[in-house]
């Protein structure tokens, strides 16, 4: 059975729909004993430890949003309209583009930035915010960009 694309038409929709996707949110966490996550692992909690011990509840119900913190909206000068680039040359800058940028959040290990820590040092996760350059879109004007990043975001995060 082939699934049925969705189709985003406004701000609104493409608001609720990235702020509720699943791709886009990781459960907040907070740091907490090794002795507290011992007790609370018997209790079915959800929890990480880190290589290097750290250890960390996470909240089912309590999401962090990558549109909260992860959305970058610009403006800036490119050298060709709808669509150029920034040029060195910054006279051929001419034309002004919004530009919308994205990504995804994920815990991971500091250096790595992968769920494996990459060495000996490697020892702590943190929240990464994730640019994902697939996401990336622009347009003269905000509204055109948003238009644009509609489709974008379906073929990308479905």
């Amino acid at each position: 059975m082939r699934k049925k694309n969705r189709v985003i038409r406004t701000a609104y929709e493409a608001y609720w729909f990235l702020n509720n996707h699943p791709k886009m949110s990781v459960p907040d966490r907070v740091e907490i004993t090794a002795a507290e996550a011992d007790e609370m692992e018997k209790a079915n909690f959800l929890l990480s430890r880190d290589a290097g011990g750290r250890c960390y509840r996470y909240f089912r119900h309590v999401r962090r949003k990558a549109l909260d913190c992860n959305l970058d909206i610009f403006y800036t000068k490119v050298n060709k309209p709808r669509g150029g680039r920034r040029v060195r040359d910054e006279s051929k800058n001419k034309y002004v583009e919004c530009w919308l940028e994205f990504g995804q959040l994920k815990y991971g290990y500091s250096y790595s930035g992968d769920a494996k820590p990459l060495n000996q040092d490697d020892t702590e996760t943190r929240l990464l915010e994730v640019h994902d350059y697939h996401l990336d879109t622009g347009a003269p004007t905000f509204d055109e960009a948003h238009a644009r990043a509609r489709g974008v975001l379906w073929a990308q995060i479905g």
